[in-house]
């Protein structure tokens, strides 16, 4: 193999490393904010599950449907539904 063939040959191979590279960096960022998504998502749900377990305890208890409204953050409408 000529000096200049080893040349492109080597230059070749390290183009291919570096869109491999580029493409998998791109997809450990999408895999990244995914994940972060996932767990504000989950905390979302986990608040709004919680605000929800204590509208049922307060609504047993007979507070008022404004009561309850005003500390869980819930529609007097959610609250009638549970």
């Amino acid at each position: 193999m000529h000096q200049e063939e080893y040349r492109t040959y080597w230059a070749e191979r390290k183009y291919e490393h570096d869109m491999i590279s580029q493409f998998n960096g791109g997809r450990n960022e999408g895999r990244e904010q995914g994940i972060i998504e996932g767990i504000e998502r989950g905390i979302k749900q986990g608040i709004e599950q919680g605000a929800i377990e204590i509208a049922r305890k307060l609504k047993a208890r007979g507070d008022s449907l404004a009561a309850i409204a005003e500390i869980t953050g819930l529609t007097e409408q959610q609250i009638i539904k549970l």
